[in-house]
């Protein structure tokens, strides 16, 4: 994966989980993520070893289990 790919994932979860307005299967994960400000984040490093490491279906899996994104902590 594409770490870009990683970051707008992220996104699209966040909102899933943080809004009302926002349902992830609706609008089929799509969400609007500038690279410029993916560039700039702190945790970089740790989105660029989540693509690396792992596949799209593992984030999601990753991220219902919060217990072993230990090793990510930065994300």
């Amino acid at each position: 994966m594409d770490p870009f790919d990683v970051y707008k994932l992220y996104l699209a979860l966040k909102l899933h989980f943080t809004t009302e307005s926002y349902d992830i299967t609706k609008h089929k994960g799509v969400v609007r993520g500038k690279r410029e400000t993916f560039l700039q984040r702190k945790d970089l490093t740790a989105i660029r070893k989540l693509a690396r490491d792992f596949s799209k279906k593992e984030i999601i899996e990753l991220s219902r289990n919060k217990g072993k994104v230990k090793a990510y902590q930065g994300f």
